[in-house]
């Protein structure tokens, strides 16, 4: 974003515009060394589509266990120690990135990694 080329945005703007998750994604995404953040609009409209594709999936996925469509109990299958195994990494490698202050990093295996898995 730049004054200069006519696309600035104030936070308030922003937050209007894209509402609080979709600034907070766009801004952890726009960098993370000391060179100006790169905020760019598209990523703002498909953090938010992303979160609502995750709530929707969320809310799916409760009713299932609330019908009791999914599989339970303790038979972990190796597929299942597999994903949770992903899990874990993905959750290292977060907590690693916050610590260095590395927020796109941070988001990259926090929430795209971490969704994908």
């Amino acid at each position: 974003m730049s004054k200069q080329t006519g696309n600035f945005l104030t936070l308030s703007e922003g937050v209007k515009k894209f509402a609080a998750d979709g600034m907070r994604l766009s801004l952890a995404d726009g960098g993370d060394y000391i060179e100006d953040a790169n905020f760019v609009y598209s990523m703002a409209d498909a953090g938010i589509l992303r979160l609502y594709n995750l709530l929707a999936w969320v809310r799916e996925m409760v009713a299932l266990r609330d019908q009791g469509s999914l599989r339970s109990g303790q038979n972990l299958t190796f597929a299942d120690h597999v994903f949770d195994n992903e899990m874990n990494i993905a959750i290292r490698k977060t907590y690693e990135s916050y610590e260095q202050t590395l927020f796109k990093e941070a988001l990259k295996y926090g929430f795209y990694e971490y969704h994908v898995n």
